[in-house]
């Protein structure tokens, strides 16, 4: 039916599935799978050329009742992407014990391996604590480590390409699980190398287990804390295995399936050698200030990446000011938006562009200041692609809500993705009805025959 009505999802389904999966629940040995048989059906409808489906070109997303997909490195060996659960009050096809029904539970898979499991009923009818045989964090209340808890997704996620950051908050009032002890959890993910995870509780008394479990025979990730750490459980079961780390107050911790990161702490946040370049992570539940040598920022959540090959790349993700050298990236104080910033080096030093996300309702007003003659020669400034004032290298963006991308060059800007609105199909014809791009020449139409391998320039049009 989806193939006659919505043929897109029916294909994005292909894509993901393995027809070999039995998602039926029916014995094998006694009962056809409706599943299998459909999918087999529908793939080798063409015996010479099977469909594969279609690649939906998986983005980081929130679902209410269920909680936040954070993505990196999409369709490359690299991918990795992280689940952190949380479920509110609805009617959520999901129940449990712990966690009240795995709210804060964490998932991390990255290049191919998963970094982190939990058995049977470990986040379903088993009884015991939030933290226990999962990968959580808890904080004391009343007897038991109590995890965030269920409650709305009422923070913005930020996907901004190359950092993703998102945030869960405890339900406060009359019936709150876990405050006023717990406040937040959040995870900031740093590409394909790292993941930041940063837990804020009521005080620095506060006791808290982080958990991390990982299936019997796989590789716990290398888990660096920063903050908050303390004695410190390992645990197994048939199923998993994993550790307790018990301390109090916040708790900050870098997560990765790389064991070649050197992590050191700093003030309000951490520093983060990797290969091929350094970060310098600002992380706190209350705002920073801070005024260095290097680095300039006030917010509580940014992230600073330099690259051995050339390069910087800002990223502003809960504050009002990330600056270093020339360039200062500055936002208006409650505003729900983060911005990037790349600094690009050798040919495209007459460059500096990335991408901002508003969360508002409402147009927000965004300053990118790259200096007076850090660029060379003059330079404009564009927000996706449509002209924007700039005055000695500082520009002002009036960002609507959404997302969207600027750039600052002496260049022709880049335009921004066309979509397609809808088409209209016939037996050898389509009509393909698309959104113009500002700053754009003309368009090229193209079609694959091999779900999206490889396509062939069909049309053009100016």
């Amino acid at each position: 039916m989806l193939r006659r009505y919505r043929p897109l999802v029916a294909e994005h389904l292909m894509w993901v599935t393995d027809p070999g999966d039995d998602r039926s629940g029916t014995d094998p040995r006694t009962e056809a799978d409706p599943w299998t048989v459909a999918v087999d059906h529908y793939r080798d409808a063409d015996p010479v050329a099977p469909n594969p489906g279609t690649d939906p070109h998986l983005e980081s997303i929130k679902y209410t009742g269920y909680g936040l997909v954070l993505r990196a490195g999409v369709d490359t060996p690299e991918e990795t992407s992280v689940h952190l659960m949380q479920l509110d009050e609805g009617p959520n096809y999901r129940w449990g014990i712990a966690g009240q029904g795995g709210c804060g539970v964490l998932y991390y898979a990255a290049a191919g391996d998963v970094y982190s499991h939990n058995g049977k009923e470990d986040v379903g009818d088993r009884r015991h604590h939030d933290t226990d045989f999962c990968t959580n964090f808890g904080v004391w209340k009343d007897g038991a480590f109590r995890s965030i808890g269920r409650n709305t997704l009422e923070e913005p996620m930020y996907d901004l390409g190359t950092v993703t950051y998102g945030k869960l908050t405890a339900k406060d009032g009359e019936n709150a699980y876990a405050r006023p002890e717990y406040r937040s959890r959040s995870v900031l993910l740093a590409d394909t190398d790292y993941i930041l995870t940063y837990d804020a509780v009521f005080s620095e008394g506060t006791e808290h287990r982080l958990s991390w479990f990982t299936h019997v025979d796989d590789e716990l990730p290398a888990i660096h804390l920063v903050e908050g750490g303390g004695r410190r459980t390992t645990v197994a079961t048939n199923e998993v295995h994993g550790v307790w780390h018990d301390g109090s107050g916040d708790c900050m911790a870098v997560v990765s399936r790389r064991d070649d990161l050197a992590v050191t702490n700093t003030e309000a946040g951490c520093r983060v050698e990797r290969p091929g370049g350094v970060d310098r992570a600002f992380r706190d539940q209350d705002r920073i200030e801070h005024d260095g040598d290097e680095y300039a920022f006030t917010g509580r959540a940014g992230l600073v990446r330099e690259h051995d090959a050339g390069g910087t790349d800002l990223t502003l993700l809960d504050g009002t000011r990330l600056a270093t050298g020339d360039l200062a990236l500055s936002t208006p104080d409650g505003a729900s938006v983060a911005v990037e910033a790349r600094v690009h080096d050798g040919a495209d030093v007459d460059r500096v562009d990335g991408r901002i996300v508003n969360r508002d309702d409402a147009p927000v007003p965004v300053t990118v200041d790259v200096g007076d003659g850090t660029l060379r020669g003059s330079v404009d400034a564009y927000l996706d692609g449509d002209r924007a004032p700039i005055d000695r290298g500082r520009a002002v963006f009036e960002v609507p809500p959404g997302d969207h991308r600027w750039e600052i060059t002496g260049s022709e800007p880049t335009p921004p993705r066309s979509t397609i609105e809808r088409t209209e199909t016939g037996a050898t014809e389509a009509v393909v009805h698309f959104t113009e791009a500002p700053a754009a020449t003309g368009y090229r139409v193209e079609l694959s025959h091999d779900a999206g391998e490889s396509w062939d320039p069909v049309s053009r049009a100016d």
